[in-house]
This record gives C-alpha cells, structure tokens and sequence, in this order.
C-alpha cells in the first residue's frame, strides 16, 4: 500500500534516460512484484526482511538478500523483484 507517493521525476520511456526516480513510502509488509523499464533504488527505513529479483521469463529466482534499516537496494531494470518484512 502507498501511502504517500511523491511522484515519477525522470520517465525513462519520456526522456531516452534508464533510470526511474519516484519516491514511495509503504507501510504495508511487502511491495508488489513489478518490473520496471530502468534501475529501482530503495531506501529501507524500517523493518528486517528479504529482497528478491527473479527472471520475467522463467520465474527463476535469481537473488534473494536479507534486508534492514539504513539499506539501499538496487534492482535492475527488466527483473521482476520485490521486498518483503
């Protein structure tokens, strides 16, 4: 669930560039699976948990690391991925 969501600064289909910029705060335990066309940075802030990437094609997982407070997680562009706490 969003809760504030701050909007889309850089739309890497508008602008030719490979990197999103949005800034999102959730308070729900987890962010939906999603892909996005460019690099996600996320902040974690609160809550321990997992952060996972898989292949859009196979479903194959291909990452999975813990995560906590004062991580910063980078998925690239095009695998589907997600955090859960």
């Amino acid at each position: 669930m969003r809760v504030h969501p701050l909007g889309l600064i850089v739309n890497p289909a508008r602008d030719a560039f490979p990197f999103s910029f949005s800034a999102e705060v959730f308070s729900a335990p987890e962010t939906n699976l999603h892909v996005t066309p460019g690099f996600q940075l996320f902040f974690v802030v609160a809550g321990n948990g997992s952060a996972f990437l898989k292949d859009s094609d196979t479903g194959a997982l291909l990452g999975n690391e813990s995560v906590q407070p004062g991580d910063i997680v980078l998925f690239p562009p095009q695998g589907t991925h997600g955090i859960e706490v």
